[in-house]
């Protein structure tokens, strides 16, 4: 009986565990937005465009490529802040 009862301890402890570290508020599906602005010879040209990424490397690089590609628009690189 003392052998059961540590095996379902062991048990209860590790579902905790696996609980606890798998919801984290940390991790999202969702994607955050950002808003992203466009710099030419470093100075930045007015106007915004806004995208939705995991971090702000990652909006930086959509919005570089939308500017670039998508828009057809002179772009040295792109400065994103996170949008509330």
């Amino acid at each position: 009986m003392h052998k059961v009862k540590g095996i379902i301890s062991i048990g209860l402890i590790g579902l905790g565990v696996v609980f606890f570290t798998g919801v984290s508020p940390k991790i999202s599906l969702a994607e955050d937005t950002y808003i992203c602005y466009r710099y030419v010879d470093g100075e930045p040209t007015g106007g915004f465009i806004k995208v939705k990424a995991n971090s702000k490397e990652e909006a930086e690089r959509k919005a570089l490529r939308e500017y670039r590609e998508k828009l057809n628009m002179r772009t040295d690189y792109v400065k994103c802040e996170y949008s509330w």
